[in-house]
């Protein structure tokens, strides 16, 4: 249900989920548990993982199929792959071994972890974090999902605080609710500040200012 939390749903969105939340109550359910399943202990669980390691720094890691990276050597974002090796930004190697000892990584550890996410994308079951999307399913020309055709790419990562997940309560059409639970008169909200969202941005401030507007314009 809570669907905000893993997309940034917009507004609309989110009169749909609360339609739903609707029904769920009335057939009995508990709209607002089915709210909190998996998505706080989610999250939580990929944030603490990130924060736990040494230096605060962990390591995405792509393989020839899903790296971005173009045969004439440039990145999707228009980059130079070699130049982003250069300075240091982005590690290749012809396996997972080499990639790991370049990373200084136990190479044992780092090719369990690897098989651990190439069979969870496989099930689309993730016992240990309990994913539920694995971004794009990493879909590899031959039809099999994961990472394993080299080269290996991977670069150093460190976890930033760059977004509010608490903040106002609106509702759908951007009026911020009360402890009451009551909509406050004249008082509207958009984009970070309110509550609820992990993916935000222009996006979202211009759907919910958006609707902020139309709201005290009564459109």
């Amino acid at each position: 249900m809570n669907i905000d939390a893993i997309t940034g749903a917009t507004n609309t969105s989110n009169a749909i989920l609360n339609a739903v939340a609707d029904a769920v109550n009335q057939a009995g359910g508990d709209a607002e548990a089915l709210k909190k399943v998996e998505v706080a202990a989610n999250e939580a669980a990929g944030e603490n993982a990130a924060l736990a390691q040494t230096d605060g720094i962990f390591y995405m890691v792509c393989d020839k199929n899903n790296a971005g990276v173009g045969e004439d050597g440039i990145t999707y974002g228009g980059q130079n792959i070699q130049d982003l090796i250069d300075a240091g930004l982005v590690v290749k190697a012809d396996t997972l071994e080499e990639l790991a000892e370049l990373i200084d990584v136990d190479p044992a550890t780092f090719v369990e972890t690897i098989e651990k996410f190439n069979e969870a994308v496989k099930t689309g079951v993730d016992p240990e974090f309990n994913r539920a999307s694995f971004g794009g399913d990493f879909i590899n020309p031959d039809g099999n999902p994961g990472i394993f055709e080299p080269p290996f790419y991977t670069g150093p990562r460190t976890p930033s605080a760059h977004i509010t997940k608490g903040g106002l309560k609106v509702n759908t059409s951007a009026e911020v609710i009360g402890t009451d639970g009551n909509a406050i008169t004249g008082l509207y909200a958009a984009g970070e500040v309110t509550g609820g969202r992990t993916v935000a941005g222009l996006l979202e401030a211009m759907t919910s200012g958006r609707t902020a507007g139309k709201t005290i314009m009564g459109k």
